[in-house]
């Protein structure tokens, strides 16, 4: 999974239907950023009810994500939630949300929810493997999530890439460069993979080849190295 898509994902938006669809505040509410879209959807929260409300805070909490105001986010998916316990797209965003203010118990337990509610999604099993990875705890069920969403999605580029990391926490660098490899094979442009078979690449002495991905990765993600020094992941 790449960095990108772990640390700042856009939430899962399905457009509501009906009067709400149709209203400026609406469009704005669901298609605008910043402090627009954060205006809009407030005003349809305070004026609205039922379904109204619940869109307008998901819509909400998606703005709030993309302006990296994390907390906020998880208060109006935690609102969602309320009024709908079993909607997977808030539960599984606001685990997004946790991981992004690297609050790993919860954003585990969000992912393990979303589990419940649906048992073949491959995202999320690759999502729990990720967290569990940038906790550098429970590995070996994080190796487990892993291989559980490649059963299910077989060649998943970001699935490998998040194995990968498991594997850079294991110690395992053969492994580790192997799964980037093949992760890249799929997506040339993960700047994680990229970094970590760099640094895999490092800790098993070639310097320059690793020298080589890491610089690859600098090119995707001018703060690849600085995302993976706050895991603890240096050359």
């Amino acid at each position: 999974m790449s960095v990108t898509f772990t640390l700042a994902a856009l939430l899962t938006l399905t457009l509501a239907t009906g009067a709400l669809a149709q209203s400026s505040d609406a469009d704005r509410c669901a298609k605008a950023d910043g402090e627009g879209a954060i205006a809009a959807c407030s005003e349809i929260i305070a004026a609205g009810d039922g379904a109204e409300v619940s869109w307008a805070l998901f819509d909400r909490a998606r703005a709030y994500f993309n302006a990296k105001m994390y907390g906020s986010a998880v208060d109006d998916l935690t609102e969602v939630l309320h009024l709908k316990k079993d909607d997977v797209e808030a539960l599984e965003n606001r685990g997004r949300a946790f991981l992004a203010m690297d609050d790993y118990g919860r954003a585990l337990n969000d992912f393990s929810g979303v589990i419940d509610l649906q048992p073949t999604s491959a995202r999320a099993f690759r999502e729990r493997c990720w967290t569990h990875a940038a906790a550098a705890r429970d590995l070996d069920d994080a190796m487990e999530d892993c291989n559980k969403a490649l059963s299910l999605k077989a060649n998943d580029a970001d699935t490998l890439d998040a194995r990968c990391f498991v594997q850079i926490r294991l110690k395992a660098y053969a492994a580790a460069i192997a799964d980037c490899t093949a992760a890249l094979a799929g997506n040339p442009e993960l700047a994680s993979s990229h970094y970590m078979r760099g640094v895999a690449k490092v800790k098993s002495g070639d310097v320059a080849g690793g020298d080589a991905d890491i610089d690859a990765a600098r090119a995707r993600d001018p703060d690849i190295a600085q995302t993976f020094a706050n895991y603890g992941v240096k050359p």
